[in-house]
Parts: structure tokens; sequence; C-alpha cells
């Protein structure tokens, strides 16, 4: 059986991946010197706030995170969005575990809410989180057993293990369409689960299934079956799944073999791929395959072709460190590439992307060492290809590059995008056109093998990490006497551009060697 705890994390962390909610091996800054929004005192390195709630700044030093009740004795906590003029992003682990609180409206900016922050905080009524958050920790609102009322906001991408478990008197939740997965266990306990047709359903999620169940028809609004959701449920013989379904959790079916059809080493439930043989070496999946579940393949890492048919999008890190993998076909049909999709897949020497994709998401052939073509079909509406790299078309930002790239000069390109090199790491040299007015977040992190990259006249910024992690960058020609490196505006956050600063710099109005 597959681990259903998911796949191992990309070696080189994406930066722009969530960080930890958790409050500890925070550093600190001190006091900035302006006026906090609640006011209070700084106590060693946690702020008081005057309502009591603790404040922790964060190890970068850029934000504050909320770490504890403290002496706080308000039951609807007033929650800051700024201390010491710096913003309140985080909810820290524990925060407010087992606090004497009956409401709790959290500000938007916050972002990430921690393990057990709100656990046993028998007496809340009503808690309510805005779109900006898009992590909650496992346990989070484990057994608030008065929690009548929990507003999920549309940025939350994930509900952990344990989340929103024991929480006895929640007769309903809504949960957002942001969300992609679901982890086992994560409303145990919860009055919102609901047994319908042989299944347990929170919303419009499937989240368990009664093992007794010899057939299942999913309702026609099902979006999303959690992890392990039929696991064991071996007396079933038969499942319909809805069309309207957008996402299968890690190992769903394991055990289920009475309703999986496996071809050419591929296990098929309704159109979607849930397990893979792991002695196949070459898939071809079927003309009618509509979906792939999270880590479906994750057993199959000796991959060494792959075509994908089918009406579908491919997921976040669907074949994310198939080093063995060498041929790709995505067929016509494919809507979209997520985050890190073909990353890491260093055997893979070339990428066309169908006219039907419409969505490529970040780094998705990042990481790539053998990587040397980038194309894309002359029919896309929304992308082209020149050079090797992959361009958005009507923003003019240059997407995804590989070890090949050469930055068209046409005026085609205006930005060069998040993570659009990200670990190209046989990338030597770049050239920047004048086009070009801005280098986006991680544009070329951990370029590792970049020497030299000239910079065009219409740079105006450089964003956050644009080149952390480029340790060979030696030399930085730029300007051709109309533009001085002064008026490039550049990030130094984190020292996420150190390697540029710290390259010598030629200006190209005198003479290059």
């Amino acid at each position: 059986m597959k681990r259903w705890f998911g796949w191992l994390a990309f070696c080189l962390v994406l930066p722009l991946c969530l960080a930890s909610t958790s409050c500890a091996n925070r550093e600190d800054k001190g006091s900035s010197g302006k006026t906090p929004v609640l006011g209070g005192s700084v106590n060693g390195d946690v702020f008081v706030a005057e309502n009591g709630l603790e404040y922790t700044l964060d190890a970068s030093g850029e934000s504050y995170c909320v770490s504890g009740i403290g002496a706080c004795t308000e039951t609807t906590p007033s929650i800051a969005t700024s201390v010491n003029g710096l913003p309140v992003t985080a909810i820290g682990d524990y925060a407010f575990f087992g606090a004497e609180i009956t409401h709790v409206s959290v500000p938007d900016g916050i972002t990430s809410v921690g393990t057990r922050a709100f656990a046993q905080c028998d007496s809340v009524l009503s808690i309510t989180l805005p779109d900006s958050v898009t992590s909650v920790g496992a346990e989070a609102f484990y057994k608030c057993t008065s929690l009548e009322s929990l507003h999920l906001g549309e940025g939350l991408t994930a509900v952990e293990s344990y989340a929103i478990a024991g929480c006895s008197a929640l007769q309903s939740l809504r949960i957002p369409d942001s969300v992609v997965s679901v982890s086992p266990h994560a409303f145990d306990g919860s009055a919102c689960v609901k047994l319908e047709g042989g299944v347990y359903y929170v919303d419009r999620w499937v989240v368990l299934c009664d093992v007794s169940t010899t057939e299942a028809t999913l309702r026609a609004d099902t979006v999303g079956i959690a992890d392990l959701a039929f696991f064991a449920c071996g007396h079933l013989q038969s499942l319909t799944l809805s069309e309207s379904v957008r996402s299968i959790g890690t190992s769903a079916f394991d055990g289920c073999d009475s309703i999986l059809e496996t071809a050419g080493g591929v296990s098929y439930v309704s159109g979607w791929v849930v397990d893979c043989d792991p002695n196949v070496t070459e898939v071809v999946l079927q003309a009618d395959t509509v979906g792939i579940s999270r880590s479906a393949f994750a057993d199959c890492k000796g991959l060494t072709s792959l075509t994908v048919n089918g009406t579908l999008s491919l997921g976040e890190r669907a074949f994310y460190d198939f080093d063995k993998l060498e041929s790709l076909t995505i067929g016509e049909g494919v809507t979209a590439i997520g985050d890190l999709a073909f990353a890491s897949c260093d055997a893979l020497l070339e990428v066309h992307i169908p006219s039907s994709v419409t969505s490529i998401g970040l780094a998705a052939f990042s990481g790539g060492s053998s990587l040397r073509a980038l194309t894309v079909d002359d029919a896309n509406p929304v992308y082209h290809s020149d050079g090797n790299c992959v361009i958005e078309t009507a923003s003019k930002t240059l997407i995804a590059g590989c070890n090949t790239s050469v930055i068209p000069a046409d005026g085609s390109v205006t930005g060069i995008g998040a993570c659009a090199f990200y670990v190209s790491m046989n990338l030597t040299e770049i050239d920047v056109p004048d086009s070009v007015e801005w280098i986006g977040q991680d544009a070329f992190y951990a370029c590792v093998s970049l020497e030299s990259i000239t910079l065009g006249t219409g740079l105006k910024r450089i964003e956050d990490r644009a080149f952390l992690r480029c340790d060979a960058l030696a030399t930085v020609y730029y300007g051709a006497g109309e533009l001085s490196w002064n008026q490039i505006e550049i990030s130094e956050q984190d020292d996420g551009n150190a390697p540029l600063l710290n390259a010598t710099r030629q200006d190209l109005a005198d003479e290059q060697p």
C-alpha cells in the first residue's frame, strides 16, 4: 500500500510555498520605533499587546505571529493587523489552545493558522477565517465542542488531519472551492459529517465510506474525495463517480480491487487514474481519462515513457522527481499543468505543450538537468514559445525556461515570471533584452551554473530571491549609457539577491570584455 501522507518534498523547497505557522525559534529584532496598532510593550522577544495577546517576531524579521493568549481575558479577542509597524501574518501553534473564548474573527492578512491553534477551546461558538488564510494546521480546531459556526476562506487549499475533528456542535460546514485535498480523520466526530448512500459527506466532499457498502453512487454535486476515503471498503462492488469530481486524494481506493479497471499497468475508477503497477516503464493513458488522483504514480518512479491522453488537469507534483522519464507526450485535451508537475525530471529532454493547455503552474518543468527544448503548439490561445521559452502571450510574461533558453528580443517579453528558470542547473549565461521591465520572485533561483547575465536597458525591478543560490554568478553586464545601475529597484529582502549584488558589474557603455 502506498503511504497516504504524500511524496517527498522538493530537494530545494519552493520558496513560494507556505512557511511553517510555528512561532518557535523566532528572532527578536527589537522595536522599529513605530507606534503599534494596539499599543503594548516588548518583553524579551515577545510583544505583549494592551489586551494581553502575545506576538512573536518571525525569523525573517518581516512579520509577526500571534504566539499566545497571554494575559488576554477578552472572550472575543481583538487580533492586531500589525505590530511595531510590521504585519501580523500568522496564528502560531497552540496560540489559543484551551482558551476561554467565544467568538473569533481572524483579520485579513493572516495567511496561516498553526497546529492546535484553537484546539480544545470548549466555549468558542464561532470562528471566521478570511480569504487570505491558505494554510490551517493539523488539529487546528480539534475538540471545539461548542463550535456552531466555522467559516473557511476561499484561499484555503487543504484540510489537514483532525483539523476539524471532535466538533460535536458543528452541524454544517462549507468547504471552499479552493480546497484541493482533505487528509484522513479531518472531521472525525464532528456533526457536519453526514451519511448518504453508503458514504460520508462533509459539504460536497466524500470523507469516508461505510465498510459494509457494496454499491455507491456519488451525489451529482460531489467535488472531492478525501485521502483514504474508501480504504479497506473491500465489499464495494460498484461505484459511480459524478462528472463534477475534480480531486481524488492519496490512496483513496486502496483495497477496493473489485471496482478497479486495469489497463497497461494503470488502474482506473470511472476514468480516474488511481494507481500504477510499480514495475511498469511505459504508460499510455486511455483516451477517456478524466483525472489523476494525488500520488497515483508515486510508486512508479521507473517510468521512462509517458503519454497523457484524455480531458484532464495535471496536478501539483503529478510527476515530480521521475528521474528516469525520457519521453513525454502531453495530448490534446489536457487543460492544465500544475506547480512542479514535471519538476526534477532529470532525464527529460524536451516538452511540447498542446493547444488545449491554458494554465501552467509555477516551476512546472524546473530542475530538469537535461531539458533542452520547450515548445508550444501554434494554435494555443494563451501561450506561445520562442527560443525554448514559454511565454504568456497577452501579458508578455516568460513563465518557463530551460538550460538552452534564449529570451526573444522582439518585444514579446516584458517580464520574467516567478520561478521561470527555477533550478535550471545547467544554465550558464542569459541575456535579458531591453524590452524586459521586471524579473519576478525566484526567477533564477538556484541556477547554480549561471556565471554571467546581461540586463537590458528597460529593466526597472528585480523582485525577492530572483537570484538566490546563484553562487557562481560572477559578472553582470548592464545599461548602455542610457540606464545606470542605481535606477534598477532590486529587492534585498533576506539577502535573496546577494549573488547579483556581489557580482562584478560591467556597464555596457564601456567596452564589454
